[in-house]
């Protein structure tokens, strides 16, 4: 239900959001009934209306249990994502990691 939610609320926003406007746009979306289930389970953080934190999740189809050769090279490659996300982000948001 929440994905149909966003998906006719994010029908209102232009993206990409003006780099100027995205913080105020996600506060305002968070504020929501529908964004509140992202601030509620920690995807979206605000710490003194300051954005703080996101938490991106990736889903995959590669089976569990493969040997380090298979799940290695996909490693890699959310590895490599990850970093072109850190180069750029702005300063402040530029330290994800991967768990």
């Amino acid at each position: 239900m929440v994905n149909k939610s966003i998906h006719l609320l994010l029908m209102f926003v232009v993206f990409p959001v003006p780099a100027a406007e995205f913080e105020t746009q996600l506060q305002d979306f968070i504020n929501t009934d529908y964004g509140l289930y992202y601030q509620t389970e920690l995807f979206i953080g605000f710490i003194d209306n300051q954005l703080k934190y996101v938490q991106i999740q990736i889903a995959s189809t590669m089976a569990g249990y493969k040997s380090k050769a298979v799940t290695y090279p996909v490693y890699e490659h959310f590895e490599d994502l990850k970093n072109e996300f850190n180069e750029g982000s702005p300063e402040g948001m530029n330290n994800g990691i991967l768990i």
